[in-house]
């Protein structure tokens, strides 16, 4: 029976140790660099969110603006590339390289003023 106290002790001390240590790491990177590393980390989790109401809304345009040729082909495309995010579903490490993350933000930013009448 004193295992599991024991072990689940241990556990969190070294649980508790390893996220001081990051604590530290990245206060130390936001001191010298002005940002840290984890800052990357939550970025494409935080503009996910905004996904499926991006994705809802060209659903919704394409539906009342079929005369306009231009709107079409950009919220169309747009949801190619929502498509193509959600099939890749998965959390990229390598932040250089062209991905569906990567295509799917630098064509809304691209295109961001066609959302607004």
């Amino acid at each position: 029976m004193l295992l599991f106290p024991q072990t689940f002790i241990t556990n969190l001390i070294k649980t508790m140790f390893k996220k001081i240590l990051r604590w530290i790491k990245f206060a130390y990177q936001r001191a010298v660099r002005g940002y840290s590393d984890d800052i990357f980390w939550s970025f494409d989790g935080y503009f996910a969110d905004f996904i499926p109401a991006i994705k809802e809304f060209c659903v919704r345009e394409l539906e009342v603006c079929k005369e306009d040729e231009r709107r079409v082909e950009i919220f169309s495309t747009m949801l190619r590339l929502i498509d193509d995010w959600e099939k890749e579903n998965k959390f990229e490490t390598q932040f250089n390289e062209e991905n569906a993350t990567s295509r799917l933000w630098k064509y809304f930013g691209d295109k961001i003023m066609w959302f607004w009448s």
